[in-house]
């Protein structure tokens, strides 16, 4: 076990196609009441069993029973023994006991089954987007009227240090479900399921920050004092919000977060801040006049039916 507080990345600096840099932009959209959820300086990050609901492939087991024994041997050494055993009591059920006892052949087979249904309820994942620029796809997948939150490694660890957790992060394996893995694969993710996901999710380009802890009831760990200032780089807004409704999220972040930009997502805008704007002066304009032509019964309309 790592000692607490420990951030680790799981890839080494030689996998060059894999390594993460401290200056790595990471991306997570999430609605509008998430973000002020993290300004509040907490974080909540879910279980694999809670990611399942969504994905029921999330976490689950893709490697044959002798690859697990030999993962597990080889992560467990000379307490193979007392992991298996524990395995055995405290995690089959009494069915499975007594099947397993008269067709041995089977239990490996029960062990992993239970083994990895243990580590979806003890273990957490926050998911975030690598990429230097925005993700029109992330924006409406997971953030839409919601906002994109920028961060880097380097913050991030530093912030998920100061909880006291021990994380492991890394970017995600992504494999088809009729392919094969490498040995070196194997020997990699046999027990990290929460770093596989399955080809079709490929688009996400994800990176995870996994912890483990107890069993929680509400599907997740619950992070306090996570003060957003270390680990919130910016912040973009929804693209197609009204400059009203920017200033007005503006002004509320800037209470919180006094000098880190926050604005609306330029992604939708061919034009240029600049341009776009004289676009909604026009429209305001247009809306405006439209009142005014309405209230002096310039527009045609009989004053009668103006009135309630």
């Amino acid at each position: 076990m790592f000692n607490m507080g420990n951030i680790q990345q799981i890839y080494s600096p030689e996998d060059k196609e894999k390594w993460l840099p401290e200056d790595a932009t990471l991306w997570r959209y999430v609605p509008l009441k998430t973000l002020f959820f993290y300004l509040s300086g907490k974080i909540f990050v879910p279980s694999l069993a809670k990611l399942q609901q969504a994905d029921p492939f999330e976490g689950t087991f893709r490697f044959d029973t002798k690859d697990f024994e030999a993962g597990l041997k080889t992560v467990c050494a000379d307490r193979f023994n007392e992991v298996q055993k524990w395995i055995r009591k405290e995690l089959w059920t009494p069915g499975e006991r007594t099947f397993n006892e008269k067709n041995p052949i089977f239990a490996t087979g029960t062990d992993s089954a239970r083994y990895f249904e243990f580590l979806s309820r003890t273990r957490y994942a926050w998911c975030w987007f690598q990429f230097d620029l925005e993700s029109d796809a992330m924006w409406k997948i997971y953030g839409k009227e919601g906002v994109a939150i920028a961060t880097t490694i380097e913050k991030l660890s530093a912030a998920l240090k100061a909880t006291n957790y021990d994380f492991e992060f890394g970017k995600m394996c992504y494999y088809h479900r009729h392919g094969r893995f490498s040995d070196a694969e194997k020997q990699q993710f046999v027990l990290r399921p929460q770093f596989l996901k399955r080809i079709e999710y490929i688009h996400e380009q994800e990176v995870r920050f996994t912890t483990c802890a107890p069993e929680s009831e509400n599907g997740g760990l619950l992070l306090n004092d996570v003060k957003p200032e270390t680990w919130i780089k910016q912040i973009r807004l929804w693209p197609t919000l009204t400059s009203q409704e920017e200033d007005s999220i503006v002004n509320a972040v800037a209470n919180k977060l006094p000098g880190v930009p926050c604005q609306k997502s330029d992604l939708l805008q061919p034009h240029g801040k600049a341009m776009s704007q004289m676009f909604e002066d026009l429209r305001t304009f247009a809306a405006v006049k439209s009142e005014l032509h309405w209230k002096c019964c310039e527009d045609g309309v009989p004053s009668l039916l103006k009135n309630l």
